[in-house]
């Protein structure tokens, strides 16, 4: 019997004990336990200081279990991973140890089961699985943190404005492919060829965007 998640989108607290598997954060004076990943762990603080997890809540019969997460994205990631038949949140925050987001996405997106069997817990059938249901969702996941990191550079002060200019999407078509681990040269290669054969076959002058130029890029 697979369990229920219910929705707490944060907790801020200070750290009252910190292991490699799990945080108790003090909130109000009242401890949490907060399941996390070797990628969060590294990432916030020490005992005694201030932390704010994006989380999940876990629900299965009499068991409530809290999982903890640095990064939206990495949240993101265990939401798809759950979804997977077979795959429980123990054996996605284990993935997630495994590996960090970006290079996640570049696994699934580009098919690499090997690094998925180099994780404790993910054989053959699970590698496999993985890739076959989520590589398309990963996609859209790396437009999001390319987005994101996109978003970073922008001054606070700043009004961010809609991206329709050809000029940002192919910024963002660049990002979002040297995070699936293009290198930088070949990824805005890629996406001018794509470019160019759009504006050469498509008559009626629309450009692409983003997702589309990413996809096509992955099938190139």
């Amino acid at each position: 019997m697979r369990g229920t998640f219910f929705m707490i989108a944060t907790i801020t607290g200070m750290i009252q004990r910190k292991r490699a598997t799990d945080l108790i954060v003090d909130v109000g004076n009242i401890g949490y336990q907060v399941l996390i990943s070797l990628s969060t762990h590294n990432q916030v603080g020490e005992t005694g200081e201030r932390v704010q997890l994006f989380t999940r809540l876990y629900m299965r019969e009499d068991n409530l279990q809290l999982f903890g997460f640095y990064t939206e994205s990495e949240r993101e990631l265990f939401n798809l991973f759950i979804t997977v038949s077979g795959i429980g949140p123990r054996l996605a925050i284990t993935i997630l140890s495994g590996m960090g987001p970006q290079e996640l996405i570049r696994a699934l997106t580009q098919g690499d089961e090997t690094a998925f069997l180099k994780i404790k817990g993910v054989g053959k059938k699970t590698a496999k699985r993985l890739i076959l249901e989520l590589k398309e969702q990963a996609a859209r996941n790396a437009l999001l943190i390319a987005a994101a990191s996109a978003h970073s550079e922008v001054d606070d002060s700043a009004q961010v404005l809609p991206l329709t200019s050809p000029d940002d999407t192919s910024r963002l078509a660049v990002q979002a492919l040297t995070t699936l681990g293009f290198k930088p040269a070949s990824a805005e290669e890629t996406v001018k060829k794509i470019q160019r054969a759009n504006r050469l076959s498509n008559k009626d002058g629309k450009d692409l965007d983003v997702e589309e130029i990413v996809r096509l890029s992955l099938q190139s």
